[in-house]
């Protein structure tokens, strides 16, 4: 049914609705012999709903199955109908729950998304879609929702929490600059008013005047361009903050230089013994000790940057004085003790307390998580850990409900697409409700920075573990977990979404009575297929997308991809569980992506030696290089299965 003729019928309805609230919904329905008598009548129900809500003309859920028993007696519209009164119940902000209905109702709402009330605007749930259904045999079904409001918030895209990194950055570069400039107009000034007279240690020569007026200029057209933008982006702020601390750091080594070379300032010294050497290196020194405190105080910065940065800072005033003494005076152990020296350890000292202060802000910001509560969560036990964050067991303080914590480390929220990586598999896991992938709670950030979401706790480990520890699968458990990978597939396809790393460790094998369910896990690589028309995969940095040994040929050659992606590393998967070995064992990951495209995939050689014809075949159309001739959908490779399985059986 297309959208215009259900458009038309909740039209009349609304505009009758809204001159007689005391309208008849039946005369509206269309005959119950017409081909979209069901959908057309939920959608109603739907919408009166909402337009009764709280007045006297509210009907409860089981008026409606009096007027249209047939329509409520499909489990989908009632599900859909069941799904619309509990989003309105929320937004009136009773406490319910999806188990409430599925207790009332004998429904399987586990599937609904726990909504938070009592914000939600209603305005933008109508004629939405309810989640995807999933039938008694785990298959499912048509229906993607229109993500509501989780309780950690997702507005427009994007997740709310405390300033951003380019806030930050910005209002510290804002204030920063203000000082430069004005500092600098005053030496300006002095200069200006005292022309014979040296003015500071850094403007005794002429060009050093002028080169003090340029600096002036560059500083006070960033100050303007801070001061007058309200949102600047962070690849332009940190030119900005380069150009800014590059020019003070120019100023200050140029009338080094001068001091040294032109002036001959060091000579005096130089020949009035080791005290006045040490005197001069302090008094030098302090200048480039500030700039680089200054950069670790006020910078928001990763220990990495910092120390690239300070370290040339710190290494610049060291090589001035270096190549100075040496071209005129001679490298002499005077000059090595009292002025070197000196300047070695104020510079180390200025650079060590920048980095370890960076440092052991994050260590703090990420301890204060390792300490055992994280708002009304209560840490157990850490998981698993990486170069990104952590994994965590938790139990909700107040609902004693077990889950997973993902903790991304503060410094990753530095770097914006990271950080837009982990805010899309949120985004992502938020809006898919089926029993093959792995469910999402809750999420935002800390007051110190630290952006976490609560996943449902999985118990048991992950397909490259189980292989690695007890050996390939057989056929029959291969099959079992790819019928719940092509389902769970199926409605991420569905809902417009490509994964585009579906890999074994990517698949958890839950412990349950009924033997291993099978979830698929980390959403942040996805993207909708409408992106991918015109995203050629690759990253700002160029690097391919996804992992090397589990990716398609049209991926690992940067090409556009869509869902058929994901089933050729689903095949990739399928020959590891049942063989041990990846698809293309090579030596480096350009030769494996060069394999993925050129190369013929290896005979499938099970531990009892050669598999069974039918799943070769299967798996090797999975792998096939071109897209168009593997299986078109999930689907269609999840009847083929179940053909293999239906065969096995017999």
């Amino acid at each position: 049914m297309n959208n215009t003729e259900l458009d038309s019928f909740i039209d009349r309805f609304e505009t009758a609705y809204a001159e007689d609230p005391r309208v008849d919904i039946c005369e509206f329905a269309p005959e119950s012999t017409h081909e979209h008598y069901h959908q057309i009548v939920t959608e109603l129900i739907r919408v009166e709903l909402e337009l009764a809500w709280n007045t006297d003309r509210s009907k409860p859920i089981d008026e409606y199955t009096k007027l249209f028993p047939k329509v409520l007696q499909d489990k989908e519209c009632f599900d859909r109908i069941a799904f619309e009164e509990y989003r309105l119940r929320i937004a009136a902000g009773e406490s319910v729950t999806p188990q409430d209905y599925q207790t009332k109702y004998a429904i399987n709402a586990y599937h609904w998304p726990v909504l938070d009330s009592p914000q939600t605007n209603s305005e933008s749930f109508k004629h939405n879609k309810v989640p995807a259904q999933v039938d008694d045999q785990g298959s499912s079904r048509e229906g993607a929702i229109d993500t509501p409001t989780l309780s950690g918030g997702i507005f427009d895209g994007q997740v709310t929490g405390p300033p951003t990194v380019e806030s930050t950055l910005q209002n510290r570069l804002r204030f920063i600059s203000l000082t430069l400039t004005l500092s600098l107009l005053y030496l300006a000034i002095l200069v200006w008013a005292n022309p014979v007279t040296k003015v500071g240690l850094f403007l005794g020569s002429p060009w050093l005047v002028w080169l003090n007026g340029f600096i002036l200029i560059v500083c006070s057209a960033i100050c303007a361009t801070l001061w007058s933008r309200r949102n600047i982006k962070l690849s332009n702020l940190r030119i900005l903050e380069v150009l800014l601390f590059g020019s003070v750091l120019a100023e200050l080594s140029c009338g080094l230089a001068s001091d040294l070379f032109a002036d001959f300032e060091l000579a005096v010294p130089f020949y009035e013994g080791e005290h006045k050497l040490f005197h001069y290196a302090s008094s030098w020194s302090l200048p480039f000790f500030a700039l680089i405190v200054a950069y670790g105080t006020l910078v928001p910065s990763s220990w990495l940057r910092c120390t690239i940065i300070v370290s040339v800072i710190g290494i610049l005033p060291i090589a001035i004085s270096t190549a100075a003494a040496v071209s005129l005076h001679s490298f002499s152990t005077s000059f090595f003790q009292s002025f070197l020296m000196q300047m070695i350890i104020w510079m180390s000292t200025a650079a060590g307390i920048a980095i370890y202060g960076v440092r052991r802000l994050e260590e703090t910001q990420y301890q204060l998580h390792r300490s055992g509560k994280l708002g009304k969560y209560r840490l157990i036990r850490q998981i698993s850990s990486g170069g990104m964050g952590s994994v965590y067991e938790a139990e909700h303080t107040m609902l004693n409900r077990q889950c997973a914590i993902k903790l991304i480390l503060p410094r990753w929220s530095l770097h914006p697409h990271l950080l837009a990586r982990f805010q899309r598999e949120v985004q992502v896991l938020a809006g898919i409700a089926h029993p093959n992938v792995v469910q999402i709670h809750d999420f935002g950030f800390t007051n110190e920075g630290v952006f976490y979401f609560v996943m449902e706790f999985l118990d048991g480990k992950n397909l490259e573990e189980s292989v690695q520890e007890n050996g390939p699968l057989t056929p029959s458990q291969v099959i079992q977990v790819l019928l719940q990978m092509t389902d769970a597939l199926d409605g991420v396809h569905q809902s417009g979404i490509v994964h585009r790393d579906v890999k074994p460790s990517n698949i958890f094998l839950c412990n349950s009575p009924h033997g291993p369910t099978a979830k698929l896990l980390d959403f942040g690589l996805t993207k909708s297929e409408s992106v991918l028309e015109s995203d050629q995969q690759l990253t700002q940095d160029g690097a391919i997308i996804g992992t090397p040994a589990y990716m398609s040929p049209e991926q690992a050659s940067g090409d556009i991809v869509d869902h058929r992606t994901d089933l050729y590393s689903l095949g990739a998967v399928a020959h590891f569980s049942l063989t041990g070995k990846r698809v293309f064992e090579r030596p480096t990951s350009v030769e494996t992506l060069t394999a993925h495209i050129n190369s013929k995939p290896p005979l499938l050689t099970g531990t009892t030696g050669t598999l069974p014809k039918n799943l070769q075949e299967v798996v090797h159309r999975c792998l096939a290089k071109d897209p168009r001739c593997r299986f078109q959908s999930a689907a269609e490779l999840r009847a083929a299965l179940r053909d293999l399985q239906a065969i096995a059986s017999n």
